[in-house]
């Protein structure tokens, strides 16, 4: 028994020291290529405005990274455990290690790399979040020296920066967009092939921060005497969130609960009195009922009476884990907005 226990023993050691040595070799060769990609922006030339030299970085990263799904890869699979919170700081890996050696991914992995390659030129950034009428997405925004807080998005290819090229916030490209001004005119593309289909309506988008409250409005479709069903009874949350799309409330209203971000405030307004009807694939339970006001149940469906302006809001960050489930949510089958008038 005792030979066993060392054993035992013994065999921790030699991973914990085996893991320690890859997560030491990896975070060398990420911040050797994040340099390698910040000497190749700036170039001989070095320009010395921060404006110029982010803006430089930025489209370096986003030459070099390819789009890709998480499954494509095992480390890109991995990265939420390699990286997580919880675990010491001295044992996760870095975030962006991964991304940078990959330099492939999702838009918040290209998120992920631009910042670490950032932190090789002393520049700080957080993830930025956004979410529109058509869907969801994230890019970067970071600390200039002189305190200003600017958009640069990797994955898509932008940085939001006015005719001059001097970059600004976000939230004032979306104030701009908001008082007329095109896209084009708050976003300054990377290079020719740069995608801007999501930020068409910016002005509609909502933003924050990660770990800042996102408000995701959006107002019921108005029916007049019959009742308008979004998505059917069969099980599947994916019609809900097409049929939501088509009526310009955005696709994230096919569960409750927490699903994508704790931060997340999901708003419905009703434009008319009606009675809302969200009925669930399974039974509900109270660890994912966030909802304010409260909703009256009948079986798997949830019911609220509105008076047109009457605002239904659900806290994802109040959700909680459901041990049975594994997760915090559960999948919406039907939307039904049925006209009280």
């Amino acid at each position: 028994m005792r030979r066993l226990l060392i054993f035992i023993v013994a065999l921790l050691l030699v991973c914990v020291a085996a893991w320690f040595t890859v997560r030491t070799i990896a975070t060398l060769r990420a911040e050797s290529a994040a340099q390698a990609l910040v000497d190749e922006a700036l170039g001989d030339s070095r320009p010395e405005g921060d404006d110029e030299r982010v803006t430089a970085i930025t489209r370096r990263v986003y030459e070099q990274f390819e789009p890709a799904e998480a499954g494509d890869s095992v480390l890109l699979r991995l990265r939420g455990w390699l990286t997580n919170s919880r675990l010491p700081a001295f044992v996760r890996l870095p975030d962006g290690v991964i991304e940078t050696l990959l330099r492939k991914g999702l838009c918040d992995n290209a998120g992920r790399m631009l910042s670490f390659t950032l932190r090789q030129a002393d520049y700080a950034s957080r993830q930025w979040d956004m979410v529109s009428p058509s869907g969801g997405h994230s890019a970067v925004l970071v600390t200039l020296p002189d305190g200003r807080e600017i958009l640069a998005d990797p994955f898509f290819g932008f940085v939001a920066a006015d005719q001059a090229g001097r970059l600004m916030h976000p939230l004032e490209a979306r104030k701009r967009a908001r008082a007329g001004q095109s896209p084009g005119g708050v976003l300054a593309p990377l290079g020719g092939d740069a995608d801007g289909r999501f930020y068409a309506d910016l002005a509609g988008i909502s933003m924050a921060a990660q770990g800042e409250a996102l408000r995701i409005t959006a107002s019921l479709p108005r029916t007049d005497t019959q009742p308008l069903f979004l998505g059917a009874i069969d099980g599947d949350a994916g019609d809900v969130s097409r049929a939501a799309a088509r009526h310009a409330m955005g696709p994230y209203w096919h569960y409750i609960g927490h699903r994508y971000s704790r931060q997340w405030i999901r708003e419905l307004t009703a434009v008319q009195r009606v009675r809302l009807e969200i009925t669930l694939i399974d039974e509900p339970e109270a660890g994912v009922l966030t909802a304010d006001p409260a909703a009256a149940l009948q079986g798997k469906t949830l019911s609220w009476e509105l008076n047109a302006g009457d605002t239904v809001r659900f806290h994802d960050g109040r959700a909680r884990l459901l041990l049975r489930r594994l997760n915090s949510y559960i999948g919406v089958d039907r939307i039904a907005v049925v006209p009280q008038d």
